[in-house]
């Protein structure tokens, strides 16, 4: 008996503090993006007008996993990956432009999502700078979702693409 207990001990050793305590996906803070969750139109303003897509988000991989399907009128397609880690919440995005991006989430105090933040990184003209993405104005039916960029280290944010969705299932 003792060396079973053992064994079982230094088994949980190996094991990763995720598969030891549970996945964080099943802990309070694994809502943080479900306003999100749905199907919804979405409208944004262009130099030419207004253009028009759908964004499908889903929760997958027994709810661990908030799974996004970007489409414009464009042709322009994307997708994310969301999931709450141990350390906090992580997406990764791509789409058929060969856009690769990662970000790490910010909370409020109710523990929802507010945004999105990718590391600093030298732009093209040479500036050091920041993006993020954020969601206001989350209703049930409706929210705004704003791409941004600073370049004094997160001080001042100008968007650089305001997305408006409205709640279609």
């Amino acid at each position: 008996m003792r060396l079973s207990v053992t064994l079982l001990a230094a088994v949980a050793l190996t094991l990763p503090a995720s598969a030891q305590a549970g996945p964080p996906c099943q802990s309070p803070e694994a809502d943080g993006l479900d306003f999100w969750v749905g199907t919804w139109d979405l409208e944004w303003d262009t130099a030419n007008g207004t253009a028009s897509g759908t964004n499908v988000i889903t929760r997958e991989h027994n709810g661990c996993v908030i799974q996004e399907r970007f489409a414009a009128e464009t042709g322009f397609e994307g997708g994310s990956w969301s999931v709450l880690t141990p350390a906090g919440w992580r997406q990764t995005w791509v789409d058929n432009g060969g856009g690769y991006l990662l970000f790490d989430g910010a909370t409020d105090a109710d523990g929802r999502v507010t945004e999105m933040r990718q590391a600093p990184f030298e732009n093209p003209q040479g500036q050091r700078q920041t993006n993020r993405m954020v969601w206001e104005d989350v209703t049930a039916d409706s929210l705004v979702w704003r791409w941004q960029a600073s370049l004094d280290d997160g001080e001042t944010w100008a968007d650089r693409w305001v997305i408006r969705y409205t709640r279609r299932d």
